[in-house]
């Protein structure tokens, strides 16, 4: 048995022993001749003349000669499968064919070896086809000469190949296969496969390469070239071959935008195959509200080139409720009817703007009412619209301004209920003309058109008369006795949120009158309007309240005798223009951190008794110094002691190191107090220093143009590293940009979003298309690309100005919180290493901002720069560093909250270190890790995950009360893994007998919040919880990391057998495939139907349907911390993100149980972790700790499975409790990287 000659020195030589006659040698042949395809003959000994060509010319008579022992070689150019050689000549020789390019001298067994010996006149030939580039003959004889008179080469006839050019080739379109393999470059021919094309389709599959799949009625085999079936299509399929799915639907459209009259509907395109005889469109169908018939908007083709088909649904009724389907439907066939989509659920069309109020006038408030006011009032009066389009009117917008102003843009504003048809319009300026401007806002927030219109305020009144000084009583206008007054008081008066301050002689009784400022709905009806010890809410649109106070030392301070013996005066108060306030409420960003304004003081009680010196406990422990305290650094390694001390007793000694700290405006800043500039400030209190001000180029023709609320702020060891700047306001977006240009920043850090709790903190100052430049005074931004995390965004743009061209880069950090600070500093620090990646190439100055720009603004600011001081210097100093940062700009790190959470960053930050590592050296870094510490004789991994262990251990607890409800402790598998309330889905499909509570927590991923939901196995009584969670969070991939045992009572089984469906309270789960190609994961495919009202009772509703798939592990043996084939956690996450495009992305839910049987063999602390499995905790934190590490390693081609694990902790204290599982995650990430490492990155 010979195999075929593919090495580079082969042979074929025939030897006639016929020196004297001329001889045909037959070595192997065929048809065609590739001899003359020659590029280079030649010979050695030439005789007469007779040149090598002559050999090859096709002329037999004209011979190629060469003396004794003479070679003749032939170069075929290239490799050929050469199937025989065919010589006619005289002489005894050998026939060499060969890969090696040898010269005429060498030795005759260099040449090749000779394939087969003979004697006498038998015809020679080798066994198989032989792959050569040059043929060489030599001569056998030292006295005859070799002359060669005609040399044929031949190679397989086209269509044939192999040892005896025997097989037939099975290209697609009839090309030609490999001479020597039978591949075929162009694929198989139909109904071949293999290698070489040979074999034939198994059952059912049929055409080129075999590739598809027979689809024929009753299962009966197809034509293996064509697929035909001559029992006709199966059902569901059509055309010729059967290869035409009919298209279904399995979700329901979704809503992409809408407004008043459309609605934009996109689902995913149908991609399987269609004929090209056959067209899928989409018929549009929607429903209004309270009517039957499905009404028919339109049809559209499929878009097979985009994932998704959308379609404008036009014509429709503003502020209307509908519902939308899809029927796809076939042309170029004769089927009649494709089930429709399920249908989108009620959605409503936007309002309109509604129309203006009518009837606008105006009225001089009752000037015997304010007698003692130091301004005129105004009522203005309006109809309300009769067409609001839309639910009701939200409320009125009023601007007025006097008349002499209008070159300013300055307005000032008020407001009123939707209920109201008229407002008073307070502190106006006596005998002076005003413009007034009024619009309606519906509930939908749509502004109707201005009313204009005008009026004249009132003269100044008389001037009230004195009251007596020596009276023992202080009187309201009532008569009412509230108290009498003794040392130094002040009386403080909530008007417009302005107090009124007045510094009485020591020692002296003192009567007061207080007067009303704004009566609201009483001085309309002509009622009394007075203050008094009852509460009288009833006359005023909002009541608040207002003190008697002490002032003490630059401070004021309530003065109330006991708890039971304290002072309160309700005080009725207008709502002002949040831009001309601090916005905040207690404790947010802009205001004092205390009170809700500057100027409030602690509150009191409404009791009417004696004022008497103030109580120590309601004052700080002790004075405000005038020069504040003077603090040592704190060296790093005595900052985890310093913080723990700090933080006892409620955070005692750091409240009052902050206390410590002169707040308020401490610098002059003339600048932004002057009125051409007051409307560039969004606080009132808060105005950049004249000192450290950025002082912008002035525009031309406006000389007002240099202010912006923005202040230099010092790095470590570089001046003016940073711009604490206020958010953009309408009026201010043209400044931010040009303040970027003209200080060269190329990065901005924005720590606020643009709305929190409902309310506007900063404006927009760019547009989200991509590549569409718009200008901002003369600078032109273009956002070039966005990248979105679960934490923070990176924009990146252009910005222009003339010709020159800049590139800038915007970390928004969207994660903190409407109020107090982030519940853990992970993601801050995570971001500021995101800031300072871009530092080498864009160094500079780094604007700063949030809202006010003092608060998130100072905590980001002193976390960047203590950190630098803190890896220079091993010292921390946060209390000098916000003295220093508020000589700068006014109320630097603005709550205590804030001031503590610097504390917590930098701690979390010096003690877990950077633990990211770069992809290109992970494995390099991770054997590092596994090496032994020789001054602890432990690996360093072991003692970072101590390190995680330790951190962990001090994470505060959160709140589980709900899952230690009576009513809910029969839900839980263990009473020590609750769900903690903040991080629970709260289920809100009513289904009697349950309420909001499941074992459940979210998890976010990288890029998205609440990515993951991670739960324990249901209970029996607990499946219908299950299904709730999933279907009214839209879940579409649930990945289950046990066996199931029927022998466990406590199993609760959620789906049902193949080609089964199953009820459970209104929902209908429909088993309709089970995948088991791959041994270690089952993939179930369910879909999950929900109507109000159980199926079998023949509701009316619609069902909603929802595709889930079901991923079962079943490669994780019971009491393993780790499954036995990694590589089934690969396919599987894989398999899961395929998912995950076709079911929506919802968030994918993660569960596991422990084998009951199996538990018993443990010891007791190995059960206790073993135990976890039940509660979505060991195997389901294991498996969410991979999918984040791996999210976050496609992103940010780096891994950090130290704050990846320490994050989910914080979720799920349990997560990850075993080194074996942490070292898991390390060789996970290994064996992924190996997987993938042929590509240059893993996006």
């Amino acid at each position: 048995m010979f195999a075929s000659y593919i090495s580079q020195h082969v042979s074929i030589a025939a030897i006639i022993p016929l020196p004297s006659s001329c001889s045909t040698a037959i070595v192997k042949g065929s048809d065609h001749n590739i001899a003359r395809e020659y590029t280079v003959v030649k010979q050695s000994l030439t005789v007469n003349e007779r040149m090598a060509e002559f050999a090859i010319n096709g002329d037999p008579e004209s011979c190629a000669e060469t003396k004794a022992n003479g070679r003749w070689k032939l170069d075929l150019g290239r490799k050929r499968m050469i199937s025989s050689v065919q010589i006619k000549g005289v002489g005894k020789y050998n026939v060499y064919i060969s890969n090696n390019n040898a010269s005429f001298q060498l030795d005759v067994n260099d040449m090749g070896t000779i394939c087969r010996f003979a004697t006498g006149s038998v015809k020679n030939q080798c066994y198989n086809v032989i792959l050569g580039r040059y043929i060489t003959v030599v001569s056998d004889s030292a006295i005859l000469p070799l002359k060669l008179c005609d040399v044929k080469l031949f190679e397989c006839d086209d269509q044939y190949f192999g040892g005896y050019c025997n097989l037939s080739c099975h290209c697609l379109d009839g090309n030609m296969c490999s001479k020597d393999t039978g591949f075929c470059q162009s694929g198989c021919a139909s109904g071949y496969t293999g290698k070489s094309c040979q074999d034939e389709c198994e059952d059912k599959t049929f055409g080129h390469d075999c590739h598809f799949h027979c689809h024929c009625l009753y299962d009966v085999i197809c034509n293996l070239k064509t697929g035909n079936c001559p029992s006709g299509c199966a059902k569901n399929w059509l055309d010729d071959a059967c290869q035409t799915e009919i298209p279904y639907m399995d979700t329901a459209p979704e809503v992409q935008s809408r407004t008043s009259d459309t609605i934009t509907l996109r689902w995913p395109s149908w991609h399987q195959y269609i004929s090209e005889e056959i067209s899928l469109y989409y018929d549009v169908q929607y429903k209004e509200w309270n009517t039957w018939d499905w009404v028919i908007a339109g049809e559209v083709p499929n878009n097979s080139k985009q994932n998704y088909t959308d379609y404008l649904v036009e014509n429709l009724r503003l502020n209307t409720r509908y519902k939308f389907r899809v029927l796809p439907h076939l042309e170029g066939t004769e089927v009649e009817t494709i089930k429709h989509s399920p249908a989108l659920g009620w959605t409503k069309t936007h309002c309109d703007a509604p129309d203006p109020p009518t009837g606008v006038y105006s009225e001089v408030a009752n000037p015997s009412v304010y007698q003692d006011s130091s301004s005129a009032n105004m009522i203005l009066h309006w109809t309300p619209p009769k067409v609001t389009n839309c639910d009701n009117i939200l409320y009125y917008t009023i601007l007025y301004r006097p008349v002499t102003d209008h070159h300013s843009n300055v307005w000032e504003r008020s407001g009123a209920h939707s209920n109201n048809t008229s407002t008073m319009l307070e502190n106006l300026k006596f005998s002076t003309d005003y413009e007034v401007s009024i619009c309606v806002v519906n509930n939908e927030e749509l502004s109707s058109s201005v009313v204009k219109t005008s009026f004249r305020t009132d003269v100044p009144p008389p001037l009230p008369q004195t009251a007596p000084t020596n009276s023992s009583e202080v009187h309201l206008i009532a008569g009412i006795v509230i108290g009498c007054v003794v040392l130094s008081v002040i009386i403080l008066g909530i008007i417009l949120y302005r107090n009124s301050v007045v510094t009485l002689l020591p020692k002296c009784e003192v009567c007061v009158s207080l007067m009303p400022v704004h009566c609201g709905p009483a001085f309309i009806e002509n009622k009394g309007v007075y203050f008094r010890a009852l509460k009288v809410y009833e006359f005023f649109e909002k009541v608040l309240e207002f003190y008697i106070g002490r002032h003490r030392k630059g401070k004021y301070a309530a003065v109330p005798n006991k708890e039971e013996e304290e002072t309160k005066l309700n005080s009725m108060v207008k709502e002002v223009d949040a831009s001309r306030t601090d916005d905040s409420g207690l404790g947010g960003e802009g205001s004092s951190g205390s009170t809700p304004t500057a100027e409030i003081l602690d509150p009191v009680s409404e009791k009417v008794l004696a004022a008497t010196p103030p109580r120590p406990d309601l004052l700080p422990e002790e004075p405000v110094p005038a020069q504040p305290i003077v603090r040592d650094p704190i060296p790093v390694h005595e900052l985890e002691e310093y913080v723990t001390r700090g933080k006892e007793n409620d955070c005692a000694d750091l409240i009052k190191e902050y206390r410590e700290i002169p707040e308020g405006f401490t610098a002059p800043h003339e600048c932004g107090k002057r009125e051409e500039n007051k409307h560039k400030n969004r606080f009132i209190n808060i105005i950049a220093y004249d000192n450290s001000r950025v002082i912008l180029d002035k525009v031309e023709g406006d000389p007002d143009s240099d202010y912006i609320n923005a202040n230099y702020i010092d790095g470590y060891n570089h001046p003016r590293r940073y711009i604490a700047s206020q958010g953009c306001t309408k009026y201010t977006i043209q400044d931010m940009w040009r303040m970027v240009w003209q200080v060269g920043s190329h990065r901005i850090v924005m720590v606020t979003n643009l709305v929190e709790n409902g309310k506007r903190k900063c404006e927009q100052y760019w547009q989200d298309h991509e590549n569409a430049e718009k200008f901002y005074g003369d600078v032109g931004v273009t956002l070039l690309e966005q990248e979105n995390t679960t934490d923070f965004t990176i924009r990146s743009f252009n910005i222009r100005k003339g010709d020159e061209n800049r590139n800038v880069k915007q970390f928004h950090f969207t994660s903190w919180p409407d109020h107090g600070v982030p519940n853990r500093p992970s993601p801050i620090i995570h971001f500021r290493r995101k800031v300072r990646s871009f530092d080498e190439s864009h160094p500079g100055v780094v604007t700063v901002h949030c809202s006010a720009g003092v608060g998130r603004t100072g905590t980001f600011i002193a976390l960047d720069y203590l950190l630098d001081k803190a890896e220079a210097e091993s010292v921390v100093d946060v209390y000098n560093l916000t003295l220093t940062m508020r000589q700068n700009r006014v109320n630097m790190i603005q709550t205590v909250e804030q001031y503590i959470f610097v504390y917590d960053a930098l701690l979390e930050a010096l003690t877990s270190g950077n633990t990211a590592i770069p992809c290109c050296s992970f494995r390099e870094q991770f054997d590092k890790l596994c090496e032994i510490n020789q001054q602890t004789n432990r690996s360093f991994l072991e003692e970072q995950f101590e390190t995680l262990q330790s951190a962990t251990k001090k994470t505060k607890t959160c709140d589980t009360s709900s899952g230690q409800l009576t009513e809910n402790e029969g839900k839980n598998r263990r009473p020590d893994v609750l769900p903690a309330d903040r991080y629970r889905p709260y289920l809100m499909t009513r289904v009697q007998g349950t309420n909001d509570y499941i074992n459940a927590i979210f998890l976010d991923g990288y890029k998205s919040k609440n990515a993951y939901i991670l739960t324990q196995m249901p209970l029996p009584h607990t499946v219908i919880d299950m299904w709730r969670m999933i279907h009214e969070h839209k879940c579409g991939s649930i990945v289950m990391l046990n066996t199931f045992n029927d022998d466990d009572p406590t199993y609760g089984q959620y789906w049902p057998g193949e080609n089964q469906e199953c009820e459970c309270g209104p929902y209908v789960i429909e088993s309709c495939s089970v995948n088991t190609n791959n041994p270690n994961i089952t993939i179930r495919e369910l879909k999950l139907q929900y109507t109000p009202d159980s199926p079998k009772l023949g509701s009316n509703s619609e069902a909603e349907v929802r595709k889930v798939n079901h991923f079962q592990l079943t490669c994780w043996p019971e009491g393993k911390m780790v499954p036995d084939e990694p590589n089934s956690l690969i396919t599987l996450i894989e398999l899961m993100v395929k998912s995950q495009l076709k079911t929506g992305n919802g968030p994918i839910v993660i569960h596991c149980h422990y084998d009951v049987v199996a538990f018993s063999q443990f010891t007791e602390l190995h059960k206790y972790v073993l135990s976890l499995y039940s509660d979505g905790v060991l195997r389901s934190g294991l498996f969410a700790a991979v999918c984040c590490i791996w999210e976050r390693m496609k992103v940010e081609q780096d891994v950090d499975i130290f704050h990846a694990v320490k994050y989910l902790r914080f979720h799920r204290p349990q997560v990850i409790q075993d080194l074996e599982q942490y070292k898991f995650c390390y060789e996970m990430v290994l064996a992924y990287l190996a997987e993938y490492e042929i590509y240059a990155n893993f996006r």
